[in-house]
């Protein structure tokens, strides 16, 4: 589990996941502690950065002892997250998930490269 001071994790320890709606912090411990979704001036449903006790989290991480890496992955905003127990573990986020009205409402306020602007 990642370092916790008085049960928060030090913002040091978080990662900023995102694309171009949604982003999240994830603490070192592989914890999903901040995450306003759909966007992001949506109200969070994930507040543990500000209440550990009660502001909520989502966490894929073993639950035996375990040390855990993490990196960005080249040229992205993915991060990998490797638990090491006797073998290892690898955590990757699903590819990007489109909601299709949206990106036909964004391409459709963008002129074509054809238009002039």
């Amino acid at each position: 589990m990642a370092e916790t001071v008085d049960g928060y994790v030090p913002i040091a320890g978080y990662a900023l996941i995102g694309c171009t709606r949604p982003a999240a912090l994830v603490s070192r411990g592989g914890s999903i502690d901040w995450l306003c979704w759909p966007r992001f001036d949506s109200p969070s449903i994930f507040g543990r950065l500000l209440d550990a006790g009660k502001g909520g989290f989502f966490a894929i991480r073993p639950s035996v002892t375990h040390t855990a890496t993490r990196r960005y992955l080249e040229t992205t905003n993915v991060i990998e997250t490797t638990f090491t127990i006797a073998g290892c573990v690898k955590a990757c986020p699903p590819p990007q998930l489109r909601d299709s009205a949206a990106d036909a409402t964004a391409r459709a306020a963008r002129p074509s490269p054809s238009e002039p602007a």
